[in-house]
């Protein structure tokens, strides 16, 4: 699997694959899920702690279409949302629409925590649309937006990652995503 920008030839590895191969453990906590969407910690153990490697806010799908229904039912009871279509034989795309840093800020002291008890730090995120695709049926997901521990992924990292698309100045829609990424970062 390539780990390098992705020229559609292979899959990019997906976050638990990834964490896992860093890390060497994975596993998913839903922290919240209502109104659409989803606050999840990805994690790695360490020293018998839970670290945060990703913060993912997910804006799931207004319409479940029958197609991957299952797959969204087993996403809704805590599975992981790629490794799940994975599994069940679905090609992954991910389509760039932000990279950045969110702040530094105390008021993100919950994550902080989540994340083994870091100080204050400026975090990479990386906002984007999850496609999902089986033989000829194609689906916009929602919007997933992560933001990662620095000990898993800088911005400088993410760029080389994923390559340099999604750099593009902050749109309107990319600043109400990022508004509710900070909510849920204060109050989770």
């Amino acid at each position: 699997m390539n780990q390098g920008a992705n020229d559609g030839s292979l899959p990019l590895l997906l976050n638990s694959e990834r964490i896992i191969k860093k890390f060497g453990s994975y596993g998913i906590d839903v922290l919240q899920d209502r109104d659409r969407i989803r606050v999840s910690s990805l994690y790695c153990m360490h020293e018998g702690k839970k670290i945060t490697r990703t913060f993912s806010v997910v804006h799931s799908p207004a319409v479940i279409d029958a197609l991957f229904a299952q797959e969204y039912q087993e996403i809704v009871e805590g599975q992981s949302i790629g490794a799940m279509f994975k599994h069940n034989g679905w090609h992954i795309e991910k389509q760039p629409v932000f990279f950045g840093e969110i702040e530094a800020c105390e008021d993100f002291a919950p994550v902080y925590t989540l994340m083994g008890g870091i100080a204050p730090t400026p975090l990479a995120i990386h906002i984007y649309t999850l496609i999902v695709e089986k033989h000829t049926d194609k689906f916009r997901y929602g919007v997933l937006a992560e933001v990662h521990h620095p000990e898993y992924f800088r911005l400088s990292a993410l760029k080389e990652a994923y390559g340099q698309e999604g750099m593009a100045s902050v749109s309107e829609r990319v600043r109400e995503i990022l508004g509710v990424v900070k909510d849920k970062m204060k109050s989770i």
